[in-house]
């Protein structure tokens, strides 16, 4: 399980690429340049631009905290 992030990142980059990142809850294997299958359960919200990256961090904080709630009973 894990929170997955699917949009531009305003507050890392000024590029308007669209990414797919995705942090996976308890798990630290290094993965890059495997197939995963990922899965959308929920929409906690919508894209924003931070005046920072450790404002970005505690707004992700939040986002853990929200998905692990929504999550513990699936």
């Amino acid at each position: 399980m894990g929170i997955t992030h699917i949009g531009a990142r305003p507050s890392v980059d000024n590029d308007n690429r669209i990414t797919i990142e995705t942090y996976i809850f308890d798990f630290n294997k290094d993965i890059y340049g495997s197939k995963v299958t990922l899965y959308g359960y929920s929409y906690i919200r919508q894209t924003r631009t931070f005046d920072s990256l450790l404002e970005l961090k505690a707004q992700v904080e939040k986002d853990i905290t929200i998905a692990k709630t929504i999550l513990q009973d699936v």
